[in-house]
C-alpha cells in the first residue's frame, strides 16, 4: 500500500513538472522568436502586464475566497448544535460530519488558492482591454443621446463590464463553494430534519447582497450600452431604448439597491416570504421591465409611425457610421456617361489608361502560370496580384505572383528530411504585363523562368535573394542551413545545393534550444536529428499573416497580402487595421442592409464584417528571405493606434521613414474597400426620410448569380491630367440589377494616396449595368456564334473579368475571352470584347476590338493613330546577303537580336503603341547595317 501511495505521488509529481517545464520551454521559444522579429520589448511589455493583472486579480479572487471561507469555519465552529449528516440507520445516533474541521481548513486553503491561480490566469489573458484603456484618447466623435465620446464605449466600456462580469462570476463561484463548505460540516442539513444556522444565513445573504449591487452596476452600464445596440431600425438608442429600456433599467438599478438591503435584513430574520417574494418581484420586474414593455412599445407606439419616432437614432447613426468607417470624406462627383469616344480617345490620347488595359484577368493568369511557370512539381502560384512599376520609363501596370513552396508537394517525396530540412522554401516571381498578349495567345512576361531572369528592356528585376521563406503558403516550421541540400530546382542548386545565408529563423546550434523545439512542437526527430550546423536556422511562424497577429495580436489583417520587388529583395505588404465593435450609433456590414441585398459582398467572408469602426493604420512588411518586419504607422490619428503607440512605443515605425520605393507600390487595402463599398450602398444618402425610405438604395451588381468585385486599373479618373493606380466598384439600383447608378473609387497613388470618391450617374439617362453589358456581349450574333463553335467536348470558353473603365466622358467596358482545353487546363487568351453605349464588337487584342468597335458605329480609326501600325511588314528582314561575310557565331546572334526586335515590334503593333513600334523598327535597320559595316 505504501509503495501504491508513494508510486501515485510520484507520478502527479512528474506530471506536474512536465506541464510546468513544458510552459518554460514554450516561453522561451516565444521569447527567442520575439528576438528574432527584434521586438522582445512586445511580449515583455505583455508579460508584464499579464502578471500584474493576473497576480491583482487573483490576490483578490483568494481573498475573497478565504475570507468567506474563514467566515464559514468560524460559523461552524460557533455553532451551538450541528447536526450532522445521518450515516447510519438511526437518525438521532451521533455522528460524525463529512469533513472534519480540522481537515476542513486545508481543503478551504487549497480551493482558495486554485481559484485564486484559475481567476488570475483567465484575466491575465485579457491584457488587451486593459492596455488599451490604459492608452486611451479621445475620438471627437460623440453620440448623440448620452454625449459621450466614442472613447467611453470603445476604451471603457470593455473594461468596465470585464470587471462586473468578472465580479460577479467571484460571487456566484464564492456562494456555491461557501454552501459546499456549511454541507461539508453540517451547519447546512436535510436530514433528519431540514436546518441551516442562522448565522450561515446571515453570511449567504451577504453574497446575494453584493450579487445584486453588482447587478446594479450592470443595470447601469447596460443603459450605457444602448448606444451601441443592434435591436432598433440602425445600430444606437432608438425611440423604443430612450422611453421604455433606459427607464426600465433605471427602476432595475433601483430595485437591486433596495432587494440588496430586503435580503441583508430579513434573511436573518428568516423570514423567506418576503425574501422569497421579493427575489420573485425582481425576476419578474426584469422580465417585464426590460423585456416585454418595450416589446409593446415598439410594436405599439413606434412601428406604426417609425419614421417620425426614429428620425434622431437614424440621423445619429449616418453620421457616426460613415464617421466611423472612413465614409464622411467620400467626395460625390457628378457624371454623364456620353458614350462617344473616338480613335484618338481611345488608342492615343488616354494611353495611362489604353496601354493598361487588363486582358489577363488575375483567376485566369494564376492558372496560366500554375501550368507554365511552376516549371517543378513542387513549387506553386497563388492568384497574381496587380500592382505597378516604371518600365522603360513608363508607368504601367504589372501583375506579380510569387513561386511558392507548394504545401503539399512534399506528400510525393515523404520523410522529415524532405518535409523539414529539404524542401524549405519557394524561389523567385513572375511579372506580366496585364495587357499584352503573344500570337500563341499567352501573357507576355517581364519576368519568367526558373531562375528568374527579365525577358524586356527596360524591366528592372534584379534579385539578389530570389528564396522564399516566408509567404503566404508556408506554414509549417523548417530548419535551414543544415547540412542536407536546400531544393531550389536551379541548376546551381543542382550541383552545388542551396544553404541558407540570412538572418531569418532562431539559430539552433545549443542543445537546450533543441530540446525547447522538440518540446514545443512536439518533435523528438529535431533532438535527434545530425544534420544540423551552427549555422542552421530554424523557422516557424512563415506565413506572413500569422507572423503579423503573432507580433501585434491586436491587428487584423487584410485577406489578400501582396508582394513587391525592390532593391533586389521581396517583400511582402500586409495591410493591418485597427478595429472595434464598440463604436456608438455605427453600423456594421452586417447591419446595414437588414432586408437582404441583391447581392452578397466579399466583406462578409473577412474578419472585418463584425466591425464597426475599422481603420488601415498600419501597413506590415515582410522580407521574404529574412522575414524581418516592420510596422509602419499609416494614421497617426486613429486614437486606437495611438493606444497601441502609447503601449509599445518602439512597435510602431512612422511612414515618413519608409522607403520611397516601397511607398510607391503601396495600395488602397481590398477588404476596407469592401465593407466601405458594401456600406456605401446606404449611406451614400444623408436625408433620414430618404435613408429610412431606402429611397435611393444602391447594390453591388451581381454576373453570373455572384457579385461582382471591386478590382485594380491604373487608370485616369475623369477630371485628372495622370492615370494612377484605382480600385472601381459599379452600383446599380437596389432590387434593379440592371442600369450603372455610380461607381466608388478608392486612390492609391501620391498624396491622393486613400482618397475615396463616387462618380454618380446622371438620373436623366439611364447607362448599362455589368449585367447588362455582359448580356450584350453574350447575345452578340458574331460573339455567340463564335463561342458556340469553339465549345466543343473537350473545349469550353472562360470569361474573363468584366471592368467598366472611365475615359473622358464615357464608360468602356472591357471583358477578356479565353479558350480552355479541359485535360489541359491552360487557358489560352482568344478575344477582348469591348462596350460603349450599346455597341459590341470585339478584335484579337486591343487596337484590333477598338478598330471594330468604331466599325460598328460607323467611323474610322484616324490616320494620325493607324499610321505606322499598318502591320509586322514594316519591319526591315534579313537577306542572305546582310549575312555574307559573317561568321557563324555572327549571323546567329544577328538573328536572335533582330527576331527578338521583330517580336516586340509585333507587341507594340499589337497594343497600338506607334513610339514603341517606331524605335523597334529603327533598332532591326541598326542591327542590319552594323552588320553590313562589319562585312
Amino acid at each position: 500500500n505504501r509503495l501504491r501511495r508513494w508510486r501515485g505521488r510520484i507520478l502527479w509529481v512528474v506530471a506536474a513538472l512536465v506541464l510546468v517545464i513544458g510552459s518554460v520551454l514554450r516561453f522561451w521559444v516565444d521569447l527567442l522568436w520575439f528576438d528574432e522579429v527584434g521586438h522582445r520589448d512586445v511580449l515583455v511589455t505583455r508579460l508584464q502586464w499579464g502578471l500584474a493583472i493576473g497576480i491583482a486579480f487573483g490576490l483578490f479572487t483568494f481573498a475573497v475566497l478565504y475570507g468567506n471561507f474563514v467566515v464559514a469555519r468560524r460559523v461552524a465552529r460557533n455553532d451551538l448544535y450541528v447536526p450532522f449528516l445521518a450515516l447510519g440507520a438511526d437518525p438521532e445516533a451521533p455522528q460524525q460530519p463529512v469533513v472534519p474541521h480540522f481537515v476542513l481548513k486545508p481543503i478551504l486553503l487549497g480551493v482558495a488558492a486554485i481559484g485564486a491561480v484559475l481567476g488570475g490566469v483567465v484575466m491575465s489573458s485579457r491584457w488587451e482591454v486593459v492596455l488599451r484603456f490604459v492608452g486611451r484618447s479621445d475620438f471627437g466623435v460623440t453620440d448623440p443621446h448620452f454625449h459621450k465620446d466614442a472613447s467611453f464605449y470603445v476604451f471603457t466600456m470593455p473594461l468596465l463590464e470585464l470587471i462586473t462580469r468578472s465580479l460577479q462570476v467571484l460571487v456566484v463561484l464564492t456562494g456555491l463553494a461557501v454552501i459546499a463548505a456549511y454541507v461539508a460540516v453540517g451547519v447546512i442539513r436535510y436530514t433528519p430534519v431540514p436546518r441551516v444556522a442562522r448565522a450561515a444565513i446571515v453570511h449567504l445573504s451577504w453574497l446575494v447582497a453584493a450579487f445584486l449591487l453588482i447587478s446594479a452596476v450592470q443595470f447601469r452600464l447596460s443603459i450605457w450600452g444602448l448606444a451601441t445596440s443592434t435591436t432598433g431600425v440602425v445600430a444606437g438608442a432608438g425611440w423604443t431604448a430612450v422611453h421604455a429600456r433606459i427607464p426600465g433599467l433605471w427602476l432595475m438599478l433601483l430595485a437591486s439597491l433596495v432587494l440588496a438591503v430586503l435580503v441583508v435584513m430579513y434573511a436573518r430574520r428568516e423570514r423567506w416570504r418576503v425574501v422569497g417574494g421579493a427575489v420573485a418581484g425582481w425576476v419578474a420586474a426584469s422580465i417585464v421591465l426590460t423585456g416585454v414593455v418595450p416589446s409593446i412599445v415598439q410594436k405599439v407606439v413606434v412601428e406604426p409611425n417609425e419614421q417620425a419616432r426614429e428620425s434622431k437614432v437614424i440621423a445619429g447613426n449616418i453620421a457616426n457610421t460613415r464617421a466611423a468607417l472612413g465614409l464622411d470624406a467620400v467626395k460625390t462627383t457628378p457624371f454623364q456617361d456620353e458614350a462617344d469616344l473616338d480613335s484618338s480617345a481611345l488608342l492615343r490620347d488616354n494611353r495611362g489608361t489604353t496601354d493598361n488595359i487588363r486582358l489577363w484577368s488575375p483567376f485566369v493568369l494564376g492558372s496560366v502560370l500554375n501550368q507554365k511557370q511552376s516549371i517543378l512539381r513542387y513549387y506553386k502560384f497563388n492568384q497574381p496580384d496587380v500592382d505597378r512599376y516604371t518600365i522603360g520609363g513608363d508607368y504601367r501596370q504589372v501583375m506579380v505572383s510569387v513561386r511558392e513552396l507548394d504545401p503539399d508537394a512534399t506528400r510525393l517525396s515523404p520523410g522529415w528530411t524532405n518535409e523539414r530540412l529539404a524542401y524549405t522554401h519557394g524561389y523567385g516571381f513572375v511579372a506580366t504585363l496585364p495587357n499584352a498578349v503573344t500570337s500563341q495567345g499567352e501573357p507576355e512576361y517581364l519576368v519568367r523562368g526558373l531562375p528568374p531572369r527579365a525577358t524586356k528592356d527596360g524591366a528592372s528585376f534584379e534579385l539578389e535573394r530570389p528564396e522564399i521563406y516566408y509567404g503566404e503558403e508556408t506554414r509549417d516550421f523548417v530548419i535551414a542551413g543544415t547540412k542536407q541540400r536546400e531544393i531550389s530546382g536551379t541548376d546551381d542548386d543542382e550541383k552545388s545545393g542551396s544553404s541558407y545565408a540570412g538572418d531569418g529563423g532562431i539559430s539552433i546550434s545549443s542543445p537546450m534550444r533543441r530540446i525547447a523545439f522538440a518540446a514545443t512542437f512536439r518533435d523528438p526527430r529535431i533532438l535527434f536529428s545530425d544534420q544540423f550546423t551552427s549555422k542552421s536556422r530554424f523557422m516557424f511562424r512563415r506565413e506572413v499573416n500569422d507572423r503579423v497577429t503573432s507580433l501585434a495580436p491586436f491587428l487584423t489583417t487584410d485577406s489578400d497580402p501582396y508582394a513587391v520587388v525592390i532593391d533586389g529583395r521581396i517583400k511582402w505588404i500586409v495591410d493591418a487595421y485597427t478595429t472595434s465593435d464598440r463604436f456608438p450609433y455605427a453600423n456594421s456590414d452586417e447591419r446595414s442592409d437588414s432586408a437582404a441585398s441583391s447581392a452578397a459582398t466579399t466583406a462578409e467572408e473577412t474578419d472585418l464584417v463584425h466591425a464597426n469602426y475599422v481603420r488601415n493604420s498600419v501597413k506590415a512588411v515582410i522580407d521574404a528571405y529574412d522575414g524581418e518586419v516592420t510596422l509602419y504607422a499609416m494614421d497617426e490619428d486613429d486614437p486606437i493606434l495611438g493606444a497601441w503607440q502609447h503601449i509599445f512605443p518602439h512597435l510602431f515605425t512612422p511612414l515618413d521613414k519608409m522607403p520611397k520605393q516601397l511607398r510607391a507600390h503601396l495600395r488602397y487595402p481590398e477588404d476596407l474597400f469592401d465593407l466601405q463599398s458594401s456600406l456605401w450602398r446606404r449611406y451614400h444618402m444623408t436625408d433620414v426620410s430618404d435613408f429610412y425610405q431606402r429611397k435611393d438604395e444602391w447594390a453591388i451588381p451581381t454576373l453570373d448569380n455572384a457579385a461582382m468585385e471591386a478590382y485594380y486599373v491604373l487608370a485616369k479618373v475623369p477630371g485628372e491630367d495622370e492615370a494612377e493606380l484605382l480600385m472601381i466598384r459599379p452600383f446599380t439600383p437596389r432590387g434593379k440589377n440592371k442600369n450603372m447608378v455610380a461607381y466608388m473609387v478608392a486612390h492609391s497613388d501620391g498624396d491622393r494616396y486613400g482618397d475615396l470618391g463616387t462618380l454618380q450617374l446622371s438620373t436623366e439617362d439611364s447607362t448599362l449595368g455589368p449585367s447588362q453589358v455582359q448580356a450584350l456581349i453574350k447575345q452578340d450574333s458574331d460573339i455567340s456564334a463564335q463561342v458556340r463553335e469553339w465549345t466543343t467536348a473537350n473545349n469550353q470558353v472562360v470569361w474573363g473579368n468584366l471592368l467598366v473603365l472611365p475615359i473622358e466622358k464615357s464608360l468602356l467596358y472591357v471583358q477578356p475571352v479565353y479558350l480552355q482545353n479541359k485535360e489541359a487546363e491552360i487557358p489560352e487568351f482568344q478575344k477582348v470584347a469591348l462596350v460603349l453605349g450599346d455597341t459590341v464588337a470585339w478584335g484579337d487584342d486591343y487596337p484590333a476590338a477598338v478598330e471594330a468597335l468604331l466599325a460598328e458605329r460607323g467611323e474610322a480609326v484616324n490616320a494620325d493613330v493607324d499610321e505606322g501600325t499598318s502591320g509586322s511588314d514594316d519591319v526591315p528582314t534579313p537577306s542572305t546577303g546582310d549575312l555574307a561575310g559573317l561568321s557563324r557565331d555572327q549571323a546567329i546572334e544577328l538573328l536572335e537580336q533582330v527576331d527578338a526586335a521583330y517580336r516586340a515590334a509585333d507587341s507594340c503593333q499589337r497594343k497600338g503603341d506607334t513610339v514603341c513600334f517606331a524605335e523597334q523598327v529603327e533598332r532591326v535597320q541598326q542591327l542590319l547595317d552594323d552588320a553590313r559595316a562589319k562585312r
